[in-house]
């Protein structure tokens, strides 16, 4: 997974169990995390707070979106 170390991350969302289950991601590695900037959306239940929560369906088509051909 060093192809994937220090880089930006573009997008966040939450989605469920289902993307494993269902959609068939895998979880193929792990790289230390890079600070976004962006704010956490988990478990921010805060008065107007917006959360992007992505069926596993839309996820996979996310995902698939940004990989480059």
């Amino acid at each position: 997974m060093a192809e994937l170390a220090g880089m930006k991350v573009i997008q966040q969302g939450l989605t469920g169990i289902r993307i494993f289950t269902e959609g068939g991601a895998e979880v193929i590695g792990w790289v230390e995390p890079v600070p976004t900037g962006l704010p956490s959306n988990f478990r921010d239940f805060g008065v107007g707070t917006v959360t992007q929560v992505w069926g596993w369906r839309a996820a996979l088509a996310r995902s698939e979106a940004l990989v480059p051909t």
